[in-house]
């Protein structure tokens, strides 16, 4: 009895077919080369309405990276997502590919600008402080002792952008008077900054929503 022998292009043509039903059966674990769920974040920490970006270590998941920000918002995407977190406080941020799972810590101030205020004076003041406006900005009264500084002031505001810039105000008030700052200050947005108040700082008495004559703190004492 003769043994059946499939020619050269026979053979060929039975190792493309089961090739092809092999591919055609293969999992998308199996087709997606990834060995780990690592990722990186261009910050840890940062200011509300801020844009961060995060990055996979491992870049062979095609458009199977499955991006949860822990704010609410999810995404499946490639191994490059962005965010922009507009609710402040502790986030946690997963990325999951191939049932591998990573997370990292993602910190969002309760305001999209910063300050503190520095009494370089001789005494102590009883400050109020405003970012854009003082009725309808962010406002806040403190008195704080000779030498001293105050703990980080967070405000929102309802413009932002990275070019964007905010007036910062301070009233000082002594015996019952209100007495405000000569110079204006501004500060910009993402940003911190530090505000000092000093004897020789200039300021202006105010009389109902007069400004009159501009005099050191120390001569008003």
């Amino acid at each position: 009895m003769k043994t059946y022998k499939p020619k050269f292009n026979q053979r060929f043509i039975i190792v493309l077919f089961s090739l092809f039903f092999l591919s055609c059966n293969d999992s998308p674990s199996d087709t997606i080369a990834v060995r780990n769920a690592r990722f990186k974040a261009t910050a840890s920490h940062l200011y509300l309405h801020d844009i961060i970006n995060f990055e996979a270590a491992d870049t062979l998941g095609k458009t199977n990276y499955h991006w949860d920000f822990g704010d609410g918002t999810k995404l499946i995407s490639g191994y490059k997502t962005t965010h922009r977190f507009d609710i402040p406080g502790t986030h946690y941020v997963k990325l999951e590919i191939n049932g591998l799972v990573t997370s990292q810590k993602v910190i969002v101030y309760p305001g999209n600008v910063s300050y503190q205020i520095k009494n370089e004076s001789s005494r102590e003041l009883d400050i109020l402080s405003y970012v854009d406006n003082m009725h309808n900005g962010t406002s806040f009264r403190k008195e704080l002792n000779s030498k001293n500084i105050s703990d980080t002031l967070y405000a929102k505001t309802e413009v932002y952008g990275a070019n964007a810039t905010f007036l910062l105000g301070t009233s000082i008030f002594i015996q019952n008077q209100e007495y405000t700052r000569y110079n204006m200050n501004w500060i910009k947005n993402s940003k911190h900054s530090i505000l000092s108040i000093s004897d020789t700082t200039k300021i202006i008495k105010r009389v109902g929503a007069d400004l009159r004559g501009a005099v050191e703190l120390k001569s008003v004492y």
